[in-house]
This record gives C-alpha cells, sequence and structure tokens, in this order.
C-alpha cells in the first residue's frame, strides 16, 4: 500500500517502524532516498530504522550500485526468508504440507502422507503428526500455519467431507490444539479461501471485489468473497458452504436432511448429462444472484474435472444476462482447473498475511526485538 508524504503527515500517530515497513511489504526494492520521499520521515529516522531493520534480521541489502553523482545507491527490500510458513491440505488422498517463505512461496517440494481412516480422532491426529514432521524440517523459525479442509456445514456445525460422507470436527478445537502444541498461530479455511488468497493480488483494481467459487468432484461448492484482499461476510449471499443451497424442480435427498440441494445434482451429474447440466444452470444463476448483490470485480471459479467449454459459455452468458448492465461492464470471470498445490499456496499467503498485520500481527514484535525465540515441540493429546 503506497502513501504519500502527505498522507502520512497527516497520521502523525503511525509508529515511523510501521512506515517504512510498509513500504518495504509493498515488495519492491528501495533506497534510504526511496523511503524518505515515500514515508516523509526525515533523513535521521530513516538511517535509524534502517539499522534497527537490518539488526533485526527483516531487511536485506544488495550491492551499492554507482554510476551517478553523490553516494552510491544501495537497494534493500523486505527479508522474505525471515521466517517460514507451513501450509496444510487435508484432501481425499492424504495429508499434504508445504514449507513458504512469508510471501507465500513455496521453499521445497510438498510432503504428502496417507490418511485412510476419516473418523475424527484419527484426522485429528494424523494431521498432528504430519505437521510436527514438516516442523521438525531445518531452516528459518516457523511463524504460523495454514491448514485447508475439505469442510461441509452441517445442522449440528462442520464437518469434513469424503467420498459423500460427512466426518464432524470440532474445528476450534483443532485450531487450539495445534496452536498450543507449537505456540504459533494457525489459520484454518476451505477450498474456496485458499483460492481467493492464492489468486489475490494486493492493491489490483481487478482483486478490489473477488468472488472465489470452488466446485469438488464430490458435489461440495465452496464461496468466499474477499474485499480490497481481505475476506468478507456478506449475509445476503451464501458465502461458505453453497453446496445446501436449494434448486428448484429437484427431488434428490441430501444428507443434510433436505432434499433438492445444488450438491446432489453437481453429485449425480457425474454419471447423468441432465443433471449435470440443471446443476451447471443452478450454478449459474447462484452466481449472477451474488454480483447483483456484492458488485464484485472478479469470479474465479476452480472447476472439477468434468468441466467443459460449454458450460463455460453457458456461466458468461447466464452472468450477461442476469446482473445489471452497470455490474456486467466491470465484472470479470475466470475459469480455472483445479492445479495441483494451489490451494497450499493460498494457505500460506493466508496465514503468512496474518503474521505480517502491523496491526495484530507478528512483525511489529519482530521489529522491535530482532531476537530469536525457540520454542520447544509439544504433543497435544487429541
Amino acid at each position: 500500500m503506497h502513501l504519500d508524504p502527505e498522507t502520512w503527515r497527516e497520521m502523525p500517530w503511525i509508529p515511523a517502524t510501521w512506515r517504512v515497513l510498509r513500504v518495504l511489504l509493498d515488495g519492491r526494492t528501495v533506497s534510504q532516498s526511496d523511503l524518505r520521499r515515500q514515508t516523509g520521515l526525515s533523513h535521521p529516522i530513516i538511517v535509524q530504522q534502517v539499522a534497527r531493520l537490518r539488526r533485526a534480521g527483516l531487511l536485506v541489502e544488495d550491492d551499492p550500485q554507482s554510476g551517478q553523482p553523490g553516494r552510491p545507491r544501495i537497494p534493500m527490500r523486505f527479508n522474505w526468508g525471515y521466517r517460514r510458513v507451513l501450509a496444510v491440505e487435508v484432501h481425499p488422498d492424504g495429508i499434504t504440507t508445504l514449507a513458504a517463505d512469508l510471501a507465500g512461496a513455496a521453499l521445497e517440494a510438498p510432503r504428502f502422507s496417507t490418511l485412510d481412516d476419516w473418523r475424527e480422532a484419527t484426522v485429528q491426529q494424523a494431521l498432528q503428526i504430519a505437521v510436527r514432521k514438516a516442523l521438525e524440517t531445518p531452516g528459518p523459525l516457523w511463524s504460523g500455519i495454514g491448514i485447508v479442509l475439505p469442510l461441509a456445514l452441517t445442522p449440528s456445525g462442520s464437518a469434513l467431507e469424503h467420498d459423500g460422507q460427512l466426518t464432524p470436527i470440532a474445528l476450534d478445537a483443532v485450531q487450539a490444539c495445534l496452536s498450543a502444541a507449537w505456540h504459533l498461530p494457525v489459520m484454518i479455511g476451505d477450498e474456496a479461501h485458499a483460492l481467493a488468497r492464492g489468486v489475490c493480488t494486493p492493491n489490483s483494481p481487478a482483486y478490489a471485489r473477488l468472488l472465489a467459487v470452488n466446485l469438488r468432484q464430490t458435489g461440495r461448492a465452496r464461496l468466499s468473497l474477499f474485499i480490497d484482499g481481505r475476506p468478507a461476510v456478506d449475509s445476503a449471499v451464501p458465502i461458505g458452504d453453497a453446496t445446501h443451497v436449494p434448486v428448484p424442480d429437484n427431488a434428490l435427498p441430501c444428507y443434510c436432511g433436505r432434499q433438492g440441494c445444488l450438491g446432489t445434482l453437481l453429485r449425480a451429474g457425474r454419471d447423468d448429462a441432465r443433471a449435470r447440466g440443471q446443476a451447471i444452470e443452478a450454478l449459474a444463476l447462484l452466481l449472477a444472484q451474488c454480483a447483483t448483490l456484492v458488485h464484485p470485480t472478479l469470479i474465479v471459479l476452480q472447476h472439477d474435472d468434468q468441466w467443459t467449454d460449454n458450460e463455460t459459455a453457458r456461466l458468461e452468458e447466464v452472468l450477461g444476462s442476469r446482473t445489471l448492465p452497470a455490474i456486467g461492464k466491470v465484472l470479470q470471470c475466470e475459469v480455472r482447473p483445479n492445479r495441483p498445490h494451489e490451494c497450499l499456496l493460498g494457505a500460506a499467503r493466508s496465514v503468512a498475511q496474518h503474521v505480517l498485520d502491523l496491526r495484530t500481527g507478528l512483525l511489529p514484535v519482530w521489529a522491535a526485538s530482532g531476537e530469536d525465540t525457540i520454542q520447544p515441540l509439544e504433543v497435544c493429546e487429541s
């Protein structure tokens, strides 16, 4: 987020360290003169802050650049490798973990472990084992854990959905257990949330209001709304689990106890072309309704393996005819396949953004102390 010096002068309560970090977090390479111009701080304060962040390990300086009159320009940038974040995805084949830097970029190849038993206690135990193995790998200290789960909503709360079966799971208990065991912030989300994080480009007008949609072969449909790079909750649209949105002229029973849910058509559509067509039509109408209510600038739909070009054309046709003309002029629609490990990168970016938040994250603590504290690993009993 770039703010000009005049804006900074109107907000004198913002600490100097925050101002410098805010510029560095934009991802560009800057010099001390750039920092003075973009923060409105004086030269002595900039020198002091640069030295402080360098000692803390949060700032990296490149070789001086000469060739111009005066002192050589010393490029500097944020040290994205200062800490690691761990991304974990629970999926039908098992559990995959990925180590990433604070920019959400992968540091190594993903690690995979099988998951044969989907009972709640077994899933939690397998999750703890996978996280422990990943956290024991050598490298920079860890700063947080992001977990992607195949979530579904039930009348009694959250559940894991696997092969048409539901496993109740207490998300708060899982989050608290992992956080207490390794003294790290833990963030849990679904595939649509991870997709939005993975494709969102900060400060881009196209991503100002992003509606992410995730379809799975098992019939789950998840929606996630992001406004200015942050998740938003809007009671007017089914943000979260859209699997149980009612579809007219659909009498198929659903595991939620009702009939006519969107998910039943998506599951039936694996073998029935008519049900598939009815499901895509219902999904397109649902997204058109959401677009009318929340005015997204971009819809990103991550589809299942059965998706066709004709379904893309029908989706765009419905969005164009069922939304207001003013919305249709700015709305973009991107349809993409389910790419390997995309959810993992989204989870990594989610937890990285959390720990780098200047108001509620760990970054101000790192900048103030510059000291590394290694916490002991402990086993959390499930």
